[in-house]
């Protein structure tokens, strides 16, 4: 549905009309239908490197937990939190049947949610995994507040050591947690629910198709599979402009190759093939993918890191971040907004601080689940266009861009409904928003009006430049099952393909009047 457009340089200005319908206005105009099954179910599962040297960022990702479940906070949940499910895993799935240190234990972790208490006095939850449903948790903790339980109980379970086997099988571990014919954690996928995966780790994936790859009897530079250590994985997982091990220098073009390690594809089909697209997201707290240099060391070559602060080292994740980019908008990659800057502001495992990165994702799976849609500008009932004061308005016919003069979405021609109950049929019509509402594009109470629609300009960018604007339904908690159904009178008509069947000249249409 979203169309790049190359900006234009003629614009026209729409100034406010009072008129009745005139010869270019579109009171013909077809009306685009909007449906949504609504959803309060989220599932995150976070994969955490447990290999030596990892208890600092573990740590920091413990204490930054809590800035994701604030950012989960709405007014459509009266300023709580979805229902979850919460799990923890680790990247140990051992390395074949060696018995290499750290890695004694064949298979490793196998992809199981660890919910073993971490920190001494702490509770965890009851199952495998952290739930709250409806302001319950599966948490016995001393406080009363559920929202605070889940937060303690996240710090108590996620600082998972640095035991665990330095060939981190990152994507394979999550792989295993998640797939349901394994089903080595029952009961914490949900089929209604949104899936969201982040991984955390200062290496990249190693997860092998041939344990061969760990034979410890090859230990030489110029033995087939070179010295005994992780960068095993990266010689025999990317394919870069260099591939010599023992000419040191940096490397360019790197990408996920070979057939030691199952291919990203691979993941990228299983992953998408457990939810509709906009039911999952990926995200890594992780090294850049670059840059990428190999260094010999006494005869053992070495990957460089690609970050390294005062707060930890990481090398590049170059299959980490090929998976997550398999998911386009639905994969989020060593970035983070911070809301209160309103600005992007980089993250990675090298960051002292995980908050704008949690911040993001905690937002962005608000997104997917808060009842909006992506609208181009609606219409009055008489065919006028209405649309938000300021605003550049890309046009979709007759390359002109409209200048909106007057903020006037209040008038678009609507309808909402919400069916409560789909058994029985029991829908209830959802009104108007009071105007107040269609001037503010951040979440808010709707008070005793609740619930209402509103139009409001896209602030999220996920609408732009094709539909700036959101239809936004504002309430305080829905029933479980409940969908949404609404239909705007706009400038165009999009089918289920999100083709335009329709369309009209927006410079041609004059403004809704007062």
């Amino acid at each position: 549905m979203r169309r790049r457009l190359t900006p234009m340089l003629l614009l026209v200005v729409v100034s406010c009309s009072t008129r009745p319908p005139g010869p270019h206005s579109c009171p013909d105009c077809p009306y685009t239908n909007y449906s949504m099954n609504l959803r309060t179910n989220v599932d995150i599962l976070f994969v955490i490197d447990n290999s030596s040297g990892l208890l600092d960022e573990q740590d920091t990702l413990s204490k930054n937990f809590p800035s994701l479940i604030e950012a989960l906070r709405s007014p459509r949940f009266s300023y709580k939190i979805p229902n979850l499910h919460i799990g923890v895993t680790t990247t140990d799935l051992g390395a074949g049947n060696y018995g290499l240190t750290g890695c004694e234990v064949a298979g490793g972790d196998g992809g199981k949610l660890l919910a073993q208490p971490r920190v001494a006095g702490c509770v965890p939850p009851s199952q495998p995994y952290i739930q709250y449903v409806d302001g319950v948790t599966n948490i016995e903790a001393p406080t009363t507040d559920p929202i605070q339980q889940v937060k303690d109980a996240f710090r108590c379970i996620a600082l998972v050591g640095g035991g665990g086997c330095g060939f981190e099988h990152t994507i394979e571990a999550a792989r295993r947690a998640l797939d349901g014919k394994l089903n080595v954690n029952p009961g914490f996928i949900r089929n209604d629910a949104l899936l969201a995966v982040l991984f955390l780790t200062d290496e990249d994936d190693c997860s092998a198709s041939k344990p061969k790859l760990f034979d410890p009897t090859q230990t030489g530079l110029t033995d087939p599979l070179g010295p005994l250590t992780s960068f095993r994985c990266f010689e025999f997982g990317i394919q870069c402009d260099v591939n010599d091990r023992t000419l040191p220098g940096p490397r360019t073009g790197c990408q996920p190759a070979g057939d030691w390690l199952y291919s990203i594809d691979r993941y990228v089909t299983f992953f998408k093939g457990l939810k509709p697209p906009t039911w999952l997201l990926m995200a890594a707290i992780a090294g850049p993918s670059a840059p990428v240099e190999v260094k010999i060391e006494g005869q053992i070559p070495m990957l460089q890191p690609s970050c390294k602060t005062s707060a930890g080292s990481a090398g590049p994740a170059i299959r980490l971040e090929a998976l997550i980019r398999g998911f386009g908008e639905q994969g989020l990659f060593n970035t983070g907004i911070d809301a209160t800057l309103t600005h992007d502001v980089p993250v990675n495992l090298c960051s002292v601080d995980y908050s704008p990165a949690l911040r993001k994702l905690g937002h962005t799976i608000l997104d997917r689940i808060d009842p909006h849609w992506c609208v181009r500008p609606p219409l009055t009932a008489d065919g006028n266009l209405t649309c938000h004061g300021g605003d550049t308005i890309p046009s979709n016919v007759g390359g002109l861009d409209v200048i909106c003069q007057r903020s006037c979405l209040e008038q678009a021609d609507c309808t909402v409904s919400i069916t409560l109950d789909p058994n029985q049929n029991i829908s209830v019509d959802v009104p108007r928003c009071a105007p107040a509402a269609f001037a503010h594009t951040d979440d808010m109470d709707c008070g005793a009006t609740c619930p209402c629609w509103r139009i409001v300009p896209d602030g999220t960018g996920r609408c732009l430049p094709r539909a700036p604007y959101r239809l936004d339904i504002l309430t305080r908690t829905w029933p479980m099952g409940s969908a949404i159904d609404a239909r705007c009178k706009t400038a165009d008509d999009r089918g289920v393909e999100g083709n335009i069947e329709a369309s009209v000249d927006l410079a041609t249409l004059p403004q809704c009047g007062p």
